[in-house]
């Protein structure tokens, strides 16, 4: 069983660059590790399949970027890609929140 417990935790660090569930003494339990072996690659499908959807809406993007504030290329950047990618890359390991900056 700890040699089980062992390879998970060498997984997962190749899918985290953070150790800790968040800045305090809270360590990351196993079953963290584990729901991250799942949820990190879904992540990563879902930053591809958004980086394609907003190639494939950029046009219409533009038509609504003609008109003011003339953010709606970032926003749906932000939500298609950004967020995505930031809850697979930079995600602390047990931090299941999206934090988008909306």
């Amino acid at each position: 069983m700890k040699i089980i417990n062992v390879i998970v935790l060498t997984l997962s660090l190749g899918f985290s660059s953070h150790l800790l569930a968040d800045e305090s003494t809270h360590m990351a339990t196993t079953s963290d590790y584990v729901l991250d072996l799942a949820l990190r690659p879904l992540g990563l499908i879902s930053t591809i399949v958004g980086s394609g959807l907003y190639v494939g809406l950029s046009p219409l993007t533009l038509v609504s970027h003609a008109f003011p504030p003339h953010e709606s290329f970032q926003k749906l950047g932000n939500f298609m890609v950004v967020t995505p990618a930031k809850f697979t890359f930079e995600r602390p390991v047990g931090d299941y929140t999206i934090h988008s900056g909306y």
